[in-house]
């Protein structure tokens, strides 16, 4: 007949408590690259902005024609400069805007959405480059109209939130000239 201890050493250790394995901790980004507070944070900042959202499709418009105004020329049709669809642009840019941040939890909209305006943006010859300049104006504004309520969540969110965009639209550009290349090696 053995010890107590002897017994006892033989036993398996028990199931409970266990030591957890070992995991980081940290916020888990979506397709977008967004976390669930940075998507708050901007839909929050949006709040501000949409209460002057007339007047802010205005001075980007401004400010950014101002600083590159041979750009206004992609407006120009048959020779004649459309300034009634410029001015509708500069509204609709916004709008766009709007429906992106207000259904950030929804990241299939969004990707579809910039999916569409990448090759509706395509289609009338805007370049990545010219995007690019664009969103930055936009995200220029934002930040110095929030200037007083900013944070770095916020800073983070909007230049990911900027990046994807822009990003986007270079992979679609980029892959269209590899299918044009394709089409012309075929010939």
């Amino acid at each position: 007949m053995g010890s107590y201890i002897e017994t006892t050493e033989n036993k398996t250790p028990p199931v409970f408590p266990r030591a957890l394995e070992p995991y980081e901790i940290r916020p888990v980004a979506d397709e977008l690259g967004l976390t669930s507070t940075e998507r708050k944070s901007l839909q929050n900042g949006w709040t501000i902005i949409k209460q002057k959202q007339r007047r802010a499709a205005l001075n980007i418009y401004v400010n950014f024609f101002t600083e590159y105004e041979d750009l206004y020329e992609i407006f120009r049709f048959n020779g004649v400069l459309d300034i009634e669809f410029a001015s509708q642009h500069q509204k609709d840019v916004l709008a766009v805007f709007q429906m992106i941040i207000e259904q950030l939890d929804n990241s299939r909209f969004v990707k579809t959405m910039v999916k569409e305006l990448a090759l509706r943006h395509r289609a009338a010859s805007v370049s990545g480059t010219m995007w690019q300049l664009y969103t930055n104006e936009v995200k220029n504004y934002f930040l110095k109209t929030l200037n007083d309520a900013l944070s770095p969540t916020f800073v983070h969110a909007l230049d990911t939130l900027m990046n994807y965009i822009c990003d986007f639209n270079e992979f679609n550009e980029s892959r269209d000239d590899q299918s044009q290349q394709q089409e012309l090696d075929k010939e």
